[in-house]
């Protein structure tokens, strides 16, 4: 199940991923049932990023996988890969 935004967290959300000294920053508007989905641009290729999600009003997403709640995501590029990011997690 892909992750949708749910009543009262429509606007712009906020992928953030660390990098060295600094956070590189996808946003993306969404509306109430959409799904939570981010287009990926200019990431360094065979790179690991640490990221999390930012809801519109400031806070971190926490989603769960397989039973355990997350707060923080880790994705890690390769030549060729897609450059979309879909959130598949219960919110």
């Amino acid at each position: 199940m892909t992750a949708v935004v749910g009543i009262g967290d429509a606007g712009t959300w906020r992928l953030e991923f660390d990098f060295g000294r600094s956070v590189i920053t996808f946003e993306s508007v969404l509306a109430e049932g959409d799904p939570i989905i981010f287009r990926l641009t200019n990431l360094n290729e065979f790179y690991t990023y640490n990221g999390l999600i930012r809801k519109p009003d400031g806070t971190v997403l926490n989603f769960t996988v397989a039973g355990l709640i997350y707060d923080c995501l880790q994705l890690t590029t390769k030549i060729g890969a897609l450059d979309t990011i879909i959130i598949n997690a219960t919110i």
